[in-house]
């Protein structure tokens, strides 16, 4: 097999590893295992409908295609397959349509072809369709020649006219680009002409896509050793198998830290695993194409950039250089995940600029760690050394030894007697301990750490009460006016005073 035609295989193979690295790294309590799991079940059935097409591949090189039609609730059976689609188009915010003519009206299909057919269709549709955009599916009813029409529309890409000449053709020697269909539409149109039918294609107005299947709407049109008989006995993996499989959704905590990190996958599965992996950490933002990503990244500044390598119209490198060369955060960390194991890649990679290239199927801790260490990197290098930058959260433990600190903190807040003596007891640590911690967490000592705090609160109660100077010193924990003047102007540059009529800290 080319390379092309392998690396779809690679992706549930990437999903899989990930979801057992996710297992066996977990603890208490189990219900951390209920997405992973239902992240390994979605793989399963995905690389079997990937091994049902190759293997309907052969057949219908071989010519050994054959219909087992039966009669069936059309737009009911297609409306299964639609709604497998629905948490892609909620992920992507794209409008999903379903526009059948009647709500229930009876045709012959081969519901194994069919399903495949039409799930090609409306895979391709969801995939290259931008953020935003509308993918719709209609069944008309043509009475006069007896036929159905299943209508895929999407407002994404279109396809290139020189492509329109071959589009239903299959590729047999020579290596597919990047951005081609490959042998999908060519299986999709050997299905539907097992059915008697047709597939056809034309420019969607103000842009995209629009494929039509035709098939006979009745049961004359296929022979007797084509019908599928009453005792025979169907094994398929279809839309209403998919559709039956409810996922484990967790319901998402708020990340540990705020920075943001945008992720590029036109793989819909890998970029929700992907996300997965590393929300608990940070704020994530998906794109399913390099252009999508780039005009992101005009409106929202992104602290890490994850991509695949290999997209649609723009690769993960092309869009690194775009990255590099342009002037919206053009020093934006960048990771690239790829299915090619090759060094002159690699080097290619990261002479573009790279920080990170990473082969599928990838260990997530080693993802997330990288993610950690490049935020950590990125955020003390665009901020002036006199700049307290903010410190990256790594872990829940971290994340709630810093609460536990805060809480301590605020709740002495008005104490002369806090010191670090004070935090070593109430937290259970020692000296040399909480030292460490304290820095590693907010780059201040904890005696410049309790001083900040009172500082800021003291800056609130100036802001927002009438309390006097004095009274605000006493709140915080400073009775003594010069003390408390002295080291407010250190901090802040300002006195307490100027603070209050307006001046800038």
């Amino acid at each position: 097999m080319s390379e092309t035609n392998s690396l779809p295989n690679r992706m549930p193979l990437t999903i899989i590893q990930a979801a057992i690295d996710r297992i066996l790294s977990a603890g208490v309590p189990p219900a951390k295992f209920h997405e992973p799991i239902s992240n390994m079940a979605q793989s399963v059935k995905r690389m079997r409908r990937l091994t049902d097409q190759l293997l309907l591949f052969r057949k219908m090189q071989a010519g050994k295609l054959s219909v087992a039609v039966q009669p069936t609730d059309l737009p009911q059976f297609l409306k299964n397959i639609f709604l497998t689609f629905h948490e892609v188009a909620e992920q992507r915010k794209i409008t999903a349509e379903f526009l059948p003519q009647s709500r229930h009206f009876h045709v012959p299909v081969d519901h194994d072809y069919i399903d495949k057919a039409v799930y090609n269709l409306l895979s391709n549709a969801f995939k290259y369709t931008p953020s935003g955009g509308i993918v719709t599916m209609k069944v008309k009813q043509n009475e006069q020649d007896s036929t159905v029409a299943i209508i895929v529309e999407d407002s994404g890409c279109g396809i290139s006219k020189e492509k329109q000449k071959h589009l239903f053709d299959r590729y047999v020697t020579g290596k597919i680009s990047s951005d081609s269909i490959g042998i999908g539409l060519n299986l999709t149109a050997s299905l539907i002409e097992a059915h008697h039918g047709s597939i056809s294609y034309c420019e969607r107005n103000g842009g995209g896509s629009v494929f039509t299947l035709t098939i006979p709407a009745n049961e004359d049109a296929y022979s007797q050793s084509e019908r599928l008989q009453a005792s025979a006995i169907q094994i398929q993996t279809s839309s209403a198998e998919r559709n039956n499989t409810s996922l484990y959704k967790a319901m998402r905590a708020q990340p540990l830290n705020s920075q943001r990190i945008l992720i590029v996958e036109d793989d819909n599965d890998v970029a929700l695993l992907v996300q997965q992996e590393i929300n608990e950490l940070f704020y994530t933002d998906i794109a399913s194409n390099a252009s999508e990503a780039l005009r992101k990244m005009e409106s929202e500044s992104y602290d890490l950039v994850i991509t695949d390598m290999t997209m649609p119209k723009m690769s993960g490198l092309a869009m690194a250089k775009h990255i590099r060369q342009g002037v919206h955060n053009p020093h934006v960390p960048i990771i690239i995940l790829t299915g090619k194991i090759d060094d002159d890649l690699k080097t290619k990679a990261l002479l573009t600029g790279i920080n990170v290239f990473m082969t599928k199927p990838f260990n997530a801790e080693q993802l997330r760690a990288h993610c950690v260490n490049l935020v950590k990197s990125s955020s003390s290098l665009v901020q002036p050394p006199s700049v307290q930058t903010e410190r990256v959260i790594s872990d829940n433990r971290q994340a709630r030894f810093l609460s536990q600190l805060n809480q301590a903190i605020d709740a002495h807040i008005d104490d002369t007697t806090l010191n670090v003596d004070t935090l070593t007891e109430i937290l259970k640590v020692s000296r040399s301990a909480l030292n460490t911690k304290v820095r590693t967490l907010t780059g201040l000592s904890p005696a410049e750490l309790i001083r900040s705090k009172r500082i800021s609160q003291a800056k609130h109660l100036l802001r927002e009460t009438d309390m006097s100077i004095g009274e605000i010193g006493n709140k915080v924990g400073m009775p003594s006016p010069q003390s408390f003047n002295a080291t407010f102007k250190k901090i802040t540059g300002l006195s307490p005073s100027e603070f209050r009529k307006g001046g800038v800290a």
